[in-house]
């Protein structure tokens, strides 16, 4: 069975919410407390960057055979090379990160937080982008 959630990104607010919502869905998927926290992690960067950069957009979160998907899809003009988005180093090495801010590089950061990463540029314009955290069976290694 596949379930999916949509969040509508206008507000940098939005992100909070979607960073909530992919926790939630990410537990009931299946997914640990240490996953569900990286998949919400990687859509507060994605939405802050949709909200930011690309005018707003659309999050959906998906349950997708053994997984965990967020998709994100920006408003924005799109860009000529979207992979480079995952490929960023992070502006401050010594930032600390706090509710309500990002990691610094967001697409490098969601890289290192998810599974896999693909962006594509839409040929009617904006981007889109879907990373997947992969559902481990047995992972007990962060029980308390």
């Amino acid at each position: 069975m596949s379930a999916s959630l949509r969040v509508r990104l206008c507000h940098r607010e939005d992100a909070t919410t979607a960073a909530v919502a992919a926790r939630r869905f990410s537990l009931a998927a299946g997914l640990d407390r240490l996953a569900s926290n990286e998949v919400a992690l990687a859509a507060m960067e994605l939405a802050a960057n949709a909200v930011r950069h690309g005018g707003g957009g659309e999050l959906e979160l998906l349950q997708e055979g053994n997984g965990v998907t967020v998709r994100v899809v920006d408003d924005g003009p799109g860009m000529p090379s979207p992979e480079t988005l995952f490929t960023q180093q992070p502006r401050d090495p010594n930032m600390v990160w706090t509710p309500g801010t990002t990691l610094g590089a967001g697409g490098a950061a969601v890289r290192r937080l998810m599974d896999s990463v693909v962006a594509v540029a839409r040929v009617q314009g904006g981007l889109e982008v879907r990373a997947t955290k992969l559902l481990v069976r047995g992972n007990t290694h962060h029980r308390c």
